[in-house]
């Protein structure tokens, strides 16, 4: 299974990955790799994700105060 993010999403997580970055050396490596998990669990079970709307998702991260919408697309 592909997956992508659209272009405000890739700058919503350079973003998050800056801020956390300087609020500690580290932290937005630890952000990265938490998105990474979030993104596989998806992958993983695609539909096992609350619905928000018909086509989409929503997973939440674990740690930090994020959620992935995903849209499955067939």
């Amino acid at each position: 299974m592909k997956y992508g993010f659209l272009p405000a999403a890739e700058i919503d997580f350079k973003d998050a990955v800056d801020y956390y970055e300087n609020c500690r050396a580290g932290l937005g490596n630890e952000f990265a790799f938490e998105l990474s998990s979030a993104i596989d669990r998806i992958l993983q079970y695609p539909e096992g994700w609350e619905r928000v709307t018909e086509n989409s998702r929503r997973c939440l991260m674990l740690r930090f105060p994020y959620e992935l919408i995903c849209a499955l697309e067939n």
